[in-house]
């Protein structure tokens, strides 16, 4: 079936050379887009560029209120739904594209008006996971932890893995669960999503859910309680829900 994924995501702490000079030539430039897409996906260890305050205080890190299931979450997630956004980084701005439609999931992102690339990706019944497309130059893997990271939860509630619970958070107008970025990477949970961050492997970003499609809207840093890295902007973003007919549904 092809490779495996786990790219596009977030702009690092270390700047390439076109964020140091934006007047790179176009041919530099191009290469540094393409880079970016490369991380697009992943989590987003390093970043340092938090987005506190985004959203309502329950996503600034005051105590949250009522907390879910996250396997029960995750089966009663619609099944077909596109989310569309822009991610706003210090040179440009990069158009993402996510869409579900049953067992199957796809990434676009394009920037400077031209496309990063694409991955598609599908999780089975029984939480087995594929990568069906994968543009050229992109690193995929089957654990994503950005904008895909839907699959590998999804995947993991359908094997019957105990994820624990995790609490209802506020962005953009819409209610997310964050998940630890370990958990997605195969890391046995021993206790709730929430607790006691010093019982997990330690992460920068965890990857955010919307508690009705499952789609990845934003990244919450652990420490600090904001959003960074790959998280689409409250005002482009555009919720469109096939399952239920809700849609397009914008941010505020």
């Amino acid at each position: 079936m092809g490779r495996v994924l786990d790219a596009p995501g977030p702009c690092v702490c270390e700047p390439s050379p076109v964020d140091r000079d934006p007047l790179t030539a176009g041919r530099a430039r191009v290469g540094a887009v393409v880079w970016f897409a490369l991380v697009l996906a992943v989590g987003g260890a390093g970043l340092t560029a938090s987005r506190a305050g985004w959203g309502d205080g329950a996503a600034a890190g005051r105590p949250p209120g009522r907390t879910v299931e996250l396997a029960a979450l995750a089966r009663s997630w619609s099944s077909q739904w596109t989310v569309n956004g822009t991610k706003t980084e210090p040179t440009y701005v990069e158009t993402v594209r996510i869409e579900r439609r049953g067992d199957w999931f796809a990434l676009d992102a394009a920037a400077y008006g031209q496309r990063l690339g694409r991955i598609e990706m599908s999780v089975d019944a029984h939480g087995r996971v594929a990568v069906l497309a994968c543009s050229p130059g992109l690193a995929c893997d089957t654990h994503p932890t950005g904008f895909l990271a839907t699959v590998p939860l999804l995947a993991a509630a359908r094997r019957g893995q105990d994820l624990g619970r995790a609490p209802v958070r506020a962005y953009a107008g819409r209610e997310l669960v964050c998940v630890p970025v370990d958990l997605l990477r195969g890391v046995t949970a021993v206790e709730s999503v929430g607790g006691d961050p010093a019982a997990r492997a330690p992460a920068v970003l965890d990857p955010c859910f919307d508690t009705l499609t499952g789609a990845v809207l934003a990244q919450r840093t652990r420490d600090g309680g904001g959003f960074s890295g790959p998280t689409l902007d409250e005002g482009t973003l555009i919720v469109i829900d096939r399952t239920t007919g809700t849609g397009p549904r914008t941010s505020g």
